[in-house]
């Protein structure tokens, strides 16, 4: 990203929606608004090898990303900032 994408960033936003019949309440880490794109990121502080990402962490950012598409009607992406090595892993 780079500052003339006419991004917004956003740090620990609340969303509330419904998936599946079922309420969900969450903060997304950071967010990232583009005018063609949103991005999702989530921080973790485990010592995890990048690439090797548990599958309750990809059901958090799934959820994220349905909850996020039924406000911005655009592509979302999400990811991962491993902290402790400061590696960003997207997600497919």
């Amino acid at each position: 990203f780079s500052p003339e994408d006419g991004k917004e960033i956003k740090c620990e936003v609340p969303i509330i929606g419904v998936l599946d019949n079922e309420a969900i309440s969450a903060r997304i880490d950071l967010l990232v608004i583009k005018k063609d794109e949103i991005l999702i990121v989530d921080y973790k502080t485990d010592k995890i090898t990048s690439g090797d990402i548990p599958e309750s962490y990809s059901n958090q950012l799934k959820t994220y990303e349905n909850l996020v598409k039924k406000i911005y009607k655009t592509r979302v992406r999400t990811a991962i900032l491993w902290v402790e090595d400061f590696k960003l892993d997207f997600l497919p």
